[in-house]
C-alpha cells in the first residue's frame, strides 16, 4: 500500500498518538467550548465526526449535548437536534438579570413580564406568578429538565 518512507511515517505517527485524545478544545463564537479535530487540513467539530463514525453519515442538522457540556463527547450524551431542540435544552444564561429564563422586569409598568419565545404570556405583580406562567407555558413544548437551570 505505502512504499518505503511513507509506511514508516504512518507507523511513527500511530505509535506516537495511539490511545491519546484527538484534537483540542476550541472556544466557539457563542462562548461554548467543543473538541475540534483537523483532518486533511480542515477543522471539524469532534462530536460531528464521532456521529459520522458511529452512524455512517453526517448528522442532518445539529448535535445537542444532553448535559450541556460541549467537551463531553460520550455518544450517549448526543442527540440529533434542530436549532429549536437545542435551544430548549440550554441552561440559564449568565446575563440573566432575574435568574429565570423567560421572565423579565418591566420598569415602565412596574411588573414582571413572562414570555415564551416571542409570545407574551402576561405581566404579573410578583416574580413567583411570572415564573409559574412561564413554567406552565413550557409544558408540552419539548423543553428538557435541564432548560433554564444554572450551569
Amino acid at each position: 500500500m505505502f512504499a518505503g518512507k511513507k509506511k514508516g511515517c504512518c507507523t511513527r505517527w500511530n505509535n506516537r498518538y495511539a490511545g491519546k485524545i484527538a484534537g483540542s478544545a476550541a472556544e466557539r463564537s457563542n462562548g461554548l467550548c467543543y473538541w475540534a479535530v483537523r483532518i486533511n487540513d480542515k477543522l471539524y467539530l469532534a462530536h460531528r465526526v464521532a456521529w459520522l463514525i458511529l452512524y455512517g453519515q453526517w448528522p442532518s442538522d445539529k448535535i445537542d449535548h444532553l448535559d450541556g457540556d460541549g467537551l463531553n463527547n460520550r455518544i450517549d450524551n448526543f442527540r440529533e437536534a434542530t436549532q429549536k431542540d437545542n435551544m430548549q435544552n440550554q441552561c440559564l444564561r449568565q446575563t440573566s438579570s432575574t435568574g429565570v429564563c423567560g421572565v423579565s422586569w418591566r420598569d415602565d409598568l412596574g411588573k414582571w413580564r413572562a414570555y415564551l419565545r416571542k409570545k407574551h404570556l402576561g405581566t404579573f405583580d410578583t416574580l413567583l406568578d411570572a415564573v409559574a406562567a412561564r413554567r406552565s407555558a413550557e409544558k408540552g413544548e419539548g423543553f428538557t429538565e435541564r432548560h433554564g437551570k444554572a450551569a
